[in-house]
C-alpha cells in the first residue's frame, strides 16, 4: 500500500475549496457534493465551460487570492484539468499554498488500450456523433452513466435533471472542445512528475472510472495515495463528500 497523504489540521482554521467540475457539469451539479465539503472549508467551483488556457489562469488567480492555503479538488476531466495546470510555470510558484490536492474520480487517461482500463474508444466516439446529432440526448445519457451504481439514483436523478437545462445551454462548439481533451488528453505523466502528495478517490460503483485503477494509479508515484468510496458511483454525492473530507482531515495513510 501507497503511504502518501496530505493531513488536514483539524485544529487549524478553514480553508477555502476549489472544485473542478467533470465535464458538462454546472455549479448546479455539485451542490450535495458541496455541502459534504463544507467540512473543509468555503467551497468553489469551476465549470469546464471555457478554453483551457482560461481555466488554467482561473486556477492560478484563485491560488493567488488564497495567501493561506487551499484544497485543490478535481472531478472527472476536472481532475485532468488540475493535473495539466499544475504543470504551469506561474501555478508552480503557487504550490506551497496547496493545502491539498484530490482527485475524485478521475482516470488520468479516459480511453482505455491494451495496458490502461477505461472507456472503450468505439463508445466514446458514440458520444462524440450523439453529441452532434442530439445534444440534449447525449446530455441526458451520461447524467445516467454518472449516476448508474449509486444507492441513491432515483433521488440524485430527481435532483439533478435541474442542471441538464443550464448544461443544455452552453454551446455545443465548447461541449466538444471538452469531450474532446477526455479522449486526447493522457494526464499520466503530470501525475507521476507533481512533487506533491495527491490523493485520488474512486468509487467502487463507477461505470466510467473503473476501482480496478487502484493499483496503476498506486504505481505512478510514492506521492499517489488511493483510496475506495464504498457505493460511489461516477457522480459523488453529499455522502461521498463526507467522506472524502473526514478522510482528508483524518489523513489515513493508504
Amino acid at each position: 500500500m501507497n503511504n502518501a497523504y496530505a493531513k488536514v489540521d483539524p485544529l487549524e482554521k478553514e480553508l477555502p475549496v476549489l472544485l473542478i467540475n467533470g465535464w458538462a457539469q454546472p455549479k448546479t451539479a455539485v451542490v450535495s457534493f458541496m455541502d459534504g465539503l463544507q467540512r473543509l472549508g468555503p467551497v468553489d467551483v469551476l465549470e469546464l465551460d471555457r478554453s483551457e488556457p482560461e481555466l488554467r489562469g482561473k486556477i492560478g488567480r484563485w491560488l493567488n487570492r488564497c495567501r493561506t492555503g487551499g484544497h485543490l479538488l478535481g472531478w472527472s476531466l476536472g481532475g485532468q484539468v488540475l493535473l495539466r495546470a499544475l504543470q504551469a510555470d506561474f501555478i508552480r510558484d503557487y504550490l506551497p499554498r496547496i493545502e491539498s490536492i484530490s482527485l475524485v474520480a478521475c482516470n488520468p487517461r479516459f480511453i482505455e488500450n491494451e495496458d490502461w482500463p477505461g472507456v472503450a474508444a468505439t463508445r466514446f466516439q458514440e458520444f462524440q456523433e450523439l453529441l452532434t446529432t442530439d445534444k440534449p440526448a447525449l446530455l441526458q445519457k451520461f447524467l445516467k452513466l454518472q449516476l448508474l451504481g449509486g444507492p441513491a439514483f432515483k433521488r440524485n436523478l430527481q435532483d439533478l435533471r435541474a442542471s441538464l437545462h443550464e448544461s443544455g445551454s452552453w454551446s455545443t462548439d465548447q461541449l466538444a472542445d471538452s469531450l474532446a481533451w477526455l479522449g486526447e488528453w493522457d494526464a499520466r505523466s503530470a501525475l507521476s512528475q507533481l512533487t506533491l502528495p495527491v490523493r485520488c478517490f474512486l468509487g467502487t460503483e463507477d461505470r466510467l472510472v473503473p476501482p480496478g485503477l487502484a493499483p496503476l494509479l498506486s504505481k505512478l508515484g510514492e506521492h499517489v495515495g488511493v483510496e475506495l468510496i464504498q457505493g460511489m458511483s461516477h457522480y459523488p454525492d453529499r455522502s461521498a463528500g463526507h467522506s472524502i473530507a473526514d478522510r482528508l482531515v483524518a489523513g489515513v495513510p493508504l
